[in-house]
């Protein structure tokens, strides 16, 4: 039979074709990274499936049978690298890729198992196919361990993305949020993936319902070239900020509760008395990236880190000012460099100078 495309594999073929060229321009940009050459694998994984089931369904495979059956093992792949693209993004400083290899195992043990496929020449692929179902492991065990893989990967991965949140109080799984975006993406590709296989061994499946998985990853490819338009940063391996506060997305009752860790955190331990106190030891201090602790102390507080903190400052000079004779050193003593910077914070926030406010306490 010679082969021939309709509408539909021409339009995945197109999207194949789109899949390759995002492939390459993630993988070799100037400032491709790490998470960019995961995610490039991810997208060419993704084409190569869209050009096997294309192969398979226009029957050009027989022409080119070495081009068929090349994406059997690719689910046992899909996920792990899902889940090492999303770790690598949020938590760069403690992913370690050597730790991470045992979760490409079950691959390897898949691609081991069809080694003798891969490897046969052009004729023995032909016959081999031919027989192919007969086996209980090809047309059972190997498809419904991928799909368990498939499935199990992106819970796991969703369970990371919520953990992450929790722990630094940032929304993550929303639209608004591009991981958040690339996980949806592949969700729906593991949700058609899954639909295909129940309706199929359910006895269900139509000629139409083929096309449900390649749905899946044209519908992936197209979001990371949407993603690729509309942030480009993404495609370029440089950080994304669609507004100064991109990195954080703090919803108002997680920017509220944060607000409160810090202030709790100050009057408990009395950090504002350091005077080398910076945004960013600080936030370290509470395990925070510098842009959320800024945001909530902007949004609740109404002034910058410095004003913030200098409040503080004021509040236990006012206390001290009745203990300690000399005003250098209560200035000292709540983290202030210097008398002069001391006495114009004193009276902005009291309008009286120190040595007013004393004698005020004494009357």
């Amino acid at each position: 039979m010679k082969g021939s495309l309709d509408h539909w594999t021409s339009l995945f073929l197109i999207a194949a074709g789109l899949g390759f060229f995002l492939a390459i321009l993630l993988f070799f940009a100037k400032t491709s990274t790490l998470r960019n050459r995961v995610l490039a694998l991810l997208v060419l994984l993704f084409a190569v499936s869209l050009v096997d089931n294309v192969m398979y369904w226009s029957g050009y495979y027989q022409d080119y049978p070495h081009l068929l059956g090349l994406s059997m093992p690719f689910p046992f792949l899909y996920g792990p690298l899902l889940l090492g693209y999303v770790q690598v993004v949020l938590t760069p400083k403690t992913f370690s890729w050597k730790k991470y290899r045992w979760h490409f195992s079950h691959f390897a043990l898949a691609f081991l198992y069809l080694t003798p496929y891969y490897f046969s020449p052009a004729q023995g692929k032909l016959r081999m196919l031919e027989h192919w179902y007969q086996n209980i492991i090809n047309a059972l065990i190997l498809p419904w361990l991928g799909l368990i893989c498939l499935i199990a990967y992106t819970i796991v991965t969703l369970r990371f993305l919520r953990k992450i949140q929790n722990k630094q109080a940032v929304t993550i799984l929303s639209l608004k949020h591009w991981v958040g975006q690339t996980f949806f993406a592949f969700a729906i590709f593991t949700s058609l993936f899954t639909v295909y296989y129940i309706l199929l061994y359910a006895r269900l499946s139509s000629p139409n319902t083929d096309y449900i998985i390649a749905f899946g990853s044209t519908i992936f490819i197209y979001f990371i070239g949407y993603l690729g338009y509309s942030q480009s940063k993404v495609l370029t391996g440089l950080p994304v900020n669609t507004n100064k506060y991109q990195s954080t997305t703090l919803t108002t009752s997680a920017s509220r509760q944060l607000y409160d860790r810090v202030k709790a955190h100050l009057e408990t331990h009395k950090t504002f008395t350091d005077n080398d106190l910076s945004l960013s030891s600080l936030a370290q201090n509470l395990s925070l990236t510098p842009h959320q602790l800024s945001q909530v102390i902007n949004e609740h507080a109404q002034t910058n880190f410095s004003g913030f903190i200098n409040a503080y400052r004021i509040e236990e000079a006012k206390a001290l000012l009745g203990e300690i004779p000399r005003i250098n050193q209560v200035a000292y003593e709540v983290g202030f460099n210097n008398k002069t910077s001391f006495n114009l914070a004193f009276k902005k926030y009291t309008g009286l100078s120190p040595s007013e406010y004393k004698k005020k306490m004494l009357i």
